[in-house]
C-alpha cells in the first residue's frame, strides 16, 4: 500500500486539492470519451466507414473507468 502512505504524508487541505484535482480529471476524461464515440458514431453514420470497433472498445472503455472509480470510493476494512 504504498499510495496509501504516501497520500497520509499530506495534510487534509492537500489531500483535498489532490482529490480534488483527480475528480476534474476524472470527469474530463469521461466527457472526452463520450464525445469521441459520438463523433465516431457521426463519422460512421455520415461516411459508410465502419467505426464499431473503435465505438465498442470506447464503450469497454468507459465501463472500466467507471467501475475502478466506483470501487475505489468503497471503503477498505
Amino acid at each position: 500500500m504504498l499510495r496509501q502512505e504516501v497520500f497520509d504524508q499530506f495534510d487534509d487541505g492537500e489531500k483535498y486539492v489532490i482529490l480534488k484535482g483527480l475528480y476534474k480529471l476524472h470527469s474530463f476524461i469521461i466527457w472526452g470519451l463520450v464525445l469521441l464515440a459520438s463523433a465516431l458514431m457521426f463519422y460512421s453514420a455520415f461516411t459508410g466507414h465502419s467505426q464499431v470497433i473503435s465505438i465498442i472498445g470506447i464503450g469497454i472503455l468507459l465501463l472500466l473507468i467507471q467501475v475502478i472509480f466506483t470501487t475505489s470510493l468503497k471503503p477498505t476494512k
